[in-house]
């Protein structure tokens, strides 16, 4: 009697005891789900508000980093996991992390992994992990590791060519010709010397008193003072009069007559260079052999 009532309690829902051992204890998921939530939040809200990134871009960059790092102290310190799933997964965790960084395009580096790199993977890690929360924890943390290291493992397939006003990265396949590289082969193929455009006697004037002088305008309060330009463009879109390919560059334009001035990297060497505003055409370059990196 009592053999036969200890052998039903074994296999009673909810027991300790089954046949393959101890039964595993479930994830506390509720803080994943907490982090995972506000993540998103910080990730996507900000741009909907007024003034969005250009207001908000803390809670837009670093919402979803903090939220990560919360993530990984959420499952060493208060997700019920085993010590080994603790230890194991962060150890997967990290090491993955710090590979597909190694791996992955330099310009990704930096401010691609606070991005996308790591929001993506943890965001993957802990989503596993709450829908693994009842299973055998070398299955759960297996998964888990499995999703965190796809997440990570998009930054493998990106490279990054500035940052937009408005602090989100300008991604493009790795793959694919960068700006530059498109700009570098345009004057490798244009061997023919380029003809001086023709500088008016007024020039002198114009560059006396250049109508933009240079970042942000001669009094540096980013506005323009003349003829009121349309806002509306529904009905009177602008007609695009030329486009021409440039290198990458953190300069701004200087304007004076007809005239462009501004600086730009072409492969090796730092260029300042000046354009005809009517025609886009190149007047004049000078160059140094310097060039300035930074993902952002």
């Amino acid at each position: 009697m009592n053999d036969q009532s200890s052998g039903a309690e074994a296999n009673a829902p909810g027991s300790v005891e089954s046949k393959t051992g101890v039964s595993p204890r479930p994830l506390r998921t509720w803080p994943a789900v907490v982090l995972l939530a506000l993540g998103l939040l910080a990730r996507f809200v900000p741009s909907v508000l007024e003034g969005g990134m250009s207001s908000y871009w803390m809670f837009g960059l670093i919402g979803p980093v903090l939220c990560s790092l919360l993530m990984l102290i959420w499952w060493v310190a208060a997700s019920r996991a085993t010590w080994r799933e603790r230890l194991f997964g962060s150890i997967g965790i990290l090491g993955c992390l710090a590979a597909i960084v190694a791996m992955a395009d330099p310009t990704m580096r930096g401010p691609g992994t606070i991005q996308i790199t790591l929001p993506m993977g943890m965001g993957l890690f802990g989503l596993a992990a709450v829908l693994m929360a009842g299973r055998p924890p070398k299955l759960r943390t297996g998964r888990a590791v499995l999703m965190a290291v796809i997440g990570f493992s998009a930054t493998l397939l990106l490279r990054n060519e500035g940052a937009t006003g408005e602090y989100w990265l300008d991604t493009r396949w790795r793959w694919s010709r960068s700006a530059e590289e498109t700009l570098l082969v345009t004057h490798k193929s244009d061997t023919a010397p380029r003809p001086s455009a023709s500088v008016p006697d007024a020039a002198g004037s114009s560059f006396a008193n250049p109508e933009w002088s240079g970042f942000r305008g001669g009094d540096r309060a980013a506005r323009a003072r003349g003829p009121q330009m349309a806002t509306r463009w529904e009905s009177t879109t602008p007609k695009q009069l030329w486009k021409i390919p440039v290198g990458p560059a953190w300069s701004s334009f200087a304007v004076a007559g007809k005239f462009l001035f501004t600086q730009e990297q072409r492969g090796p060497m730092e260029t300042v260079v000046c354009y005809e505003a009517d025609t886009g055409r190149e007047v004049w370059k000078q160059q140094e052999e310097v060039r300035f990196d930074d993902p952002l």
